[in-house]
């Protein structure tokens, strides 16, 4: 059996932060956040990564090091891979024993902003042909379960935004399963190597996982999640 994928999640605004955990890098760029809010979200957010980190590696927290590649991906030195994803209060943390994963969060906006607008700038053609063809009601879930799932993507591949989202094409109906449709092969010859899986993490919000696994379906072990009630 596969190794399971660590999934932790937390609120930020209820998590205790603990400067004494992170570098100097990491405190230096909690200092530069203008609001009180937001740098408390993410003392708390690091603090809980490296704890998570931490566990899984049997290490101390305040020990690990961390580097970045070349697109901003980060990694830890001796450890697993991994990707952290945070959106408003909530924190998402995806663990991977050996391949490459991307994991993003989102809180869901109603009306903020045009759907069908960004998708134009976000999506290929034959997204946007499937989302303007769903009932107006339905579109801004959909919207929001593809882009989670492509930046979920992106950043499994570690490209970051040097890679435009346009270059591949992912399911994004309530109906249909998480599937990568077809991707650049320049990108990767092998759309079907990707798995893509929707997370049901807190009312309000979507998230997603990518890895590349052969296509595997994932199993997946939730070490930390939300009490919602």
């Amino acid at each position: 059996m596969a190794e399971p994928i660590e999934i932790w999640c937390w609120d930020a605004d209820a998590e205790p932060g603990d400067e004494a955990l992170l570098s100097g890098e990491e405190i230096a760029r909690a200092r530069k956040f203008m609001f009180e809010v937001d740098r408390r979200r993410y003392i708390a957010s690091h603090s809980m990564i490296r704890r998570a980190l931490g566990a899984y590696m049997g290490a101390a927290p305040e020990a690990l090091s961390f580097t970045r590649g070349a697109h901003g991906k980060p990694s830890v030195a001796g450890g697993p891979e991994f990707n952290f994803s945070d959106s408003a209060e909530l924190g998402l943390l995806a663990i991977s024993p050996r391949l490459p994963i991307g994991a993003d969060i989102e809180r869901v906006r109603p009306r903020a902003f045009g759907v069908d607008e960004l998708a134009e700038t976000v999506f290929t053609e034959a997204e946007q042909a499937r989302l303007a063809a769903l009932p107006e009601e339905a579109r801004l879930a959909a919207f929001y379960r593809g882009w989670t799932r492509k930046e979920a993507l992106l950043k499994a591949i570690g490209s970051g935004f040097s890679i435009k989202p346009i270059v591949f094409d992912v399911t994004m109906g309530e109906a249909e399963a998480p599937r990568l449709n077809w991707i650049d092969p320049a990108i990767d010859p092998d759309a079907a190597a990707w798995t893509l899986q929707s997370l049901d993490i807190a009312p309000g919000f979507e998230a997603a996982l990518a890895i590349r696994n052969g296509g595997a379906v994932l199993t997946l072990a939730m070490r930390r999640m939300l009490d919602v009630r």
